[in-house]
């Protein structure tokens, strides 16, 4: 069985014992103000919809998040996409920074997948990631922590 994240589950029927602990779970399990969403690993699964279907996409075929105002594409190795109404913070916040890095104000990469990066002079760059032909922005910002967390 594969996680996805979840604090409790309830079974039908459900039982009022049995859906109070669970509220009580949620309610305990985080600090006032902070959002209930936890620090996702590698190998969970995020559940979303795409065209009323239900989608169960694994967090390590994850190759971008790109910002699409309000809400986040994520973009998979296989080529698809789907629309989220989480932002590129959220997204920054929740994924496992050992294989995901921002890039830019609004994009996030699966260093797993970087074909290659190029350099500018100007010391911005590009990134070419494998199932993708569009190349991603790397700002001179992003790319000196990139350089600052990586580099030998």
């Amino acid at each position: 069985m594969h996680s996805v994240n979840a604090i409790d589950y309830l079974l039908k029927p459900i039982s009022i014992k049995r859906l109070k602990s669970a509220i009580d779970k949620l309610s305990n399990d985080s600090d006032p103000g902070q959002s209930t969403l936890v620090k996702l690993n590698y190998d969970d699964r995020l559940m979303v919809m795409h065209r009323n279907i239900v989608n169960f996409i694994k967090i390590n075929s994850i190759s971008a998040i790109c910002a699409s105002r309000e809400y986040s594409n994520i973009r998979t190795v296989d080529g698809k996409e789907y629309l989220t109404s989480n932002n590129i913070s959220q997204w920054e916040n929740r994924l496992p920074d050992q294989y995901f890095c921002r890039i830019h104000r609004s994009t996030i990469i699966n260093f797993d997948y970087i074909v290659k990066i190029s350099h500018n002079i100007s010391g911005t760059g590009e990134v070419e990631l494998k199932g993708s032909l569009q190349l991603y922005n790397i700002s001179r910002i992003y790319f000196k922590k990139i350089r600052q967390r990586y580099s030998l």
